[in-house]
């Protein structure tokens, strides 16, 4: 019954997000796609996007169960502008189907002035299948700018979608919206994730 009550919120949630964005000019016809291999406690991977020019290189490394570090070369407008990412993932409290994860991240930007952001991510997510679990995040972007000096709300990061696994190899669609801080859309987009564990 709990299952059923969850698939069937999710797909309100997802539906009434859908014809909320059709009637808005916050569409976007890019699609994120992840690729990611995992070896051990080292996680190697690219996120690419049609119809955008933005382009990540991803290393992640499992320091152990909680824990995680992570780099990422980002590459934007055709590769005149190039950034490095250093960031660190906690998983700090997890009960029953809710998940918290601190995440602090440093952006060395080559052509711009360095960020950091803070981005902690809440996870809401139900089995609702032998192969099939079904998710909901919410990750707040707050950023410090070294240049000004000054720490500013840029965005809340939303995402729905559906994890499938088959033995070692994960498959997930989803949709990610964006928010601003008066809870305004200002953006949404489709996406895939595409990885496979060592078994």
């Amino acid at each position: 019954m709990m299952r059923l009550f969850f698939l069937s919120f999710s797909l309100l949630l997802a539906f009434t997000h859908l014809s909320v964005y059709a009637s808005e000019d916050v569409y976007s016809n890019r699609i994120e796609s992840d690729f990611q291999a995992e070896l051990d406690k080292w996680i190697v991977g690219t996120r690419m996007y049609i119809n955008d020019d933005i382009s990540h290189l991803v290393i992640r490394y499992n320091v152990n169960k909680k824990s995680q570090l992570q780099y990422r070369h980002v590459t934007k407008n055709d590769g005149d502008d190039r950034e490095h990412w250093m960031r660190f993932q906690h998983k700090t409290f997890k009960y029953k189907f809710i998940e918290f994860r601190a995440v602090a991240e440093h952006r060395f930007k080559e052509e711009r002035g360095d960020t950091a952001r803070i981005r902690p991510k809440t996870i809401v997510s139900r089995q609702v299948s032998q192969n099939a679990k079904l998710f909901y995040s919410y990750i707040p972007h707050m950023e410090y700018s070294f240049d000004d000096s000054e720490f500013e709300y840029k965005f809340g990061q939303h995402s729905v979608g559906v994890d499938f696994k088959f033995g070692n190899v994960k498959f997930t669609p989803y949709f990610k919206y964006h928010t601003d801080k008066s809870w305004n859309s200002e953006l949404f987009f489709w996406g895939f994730n595409l990885s496979a564990k060592q078994l």
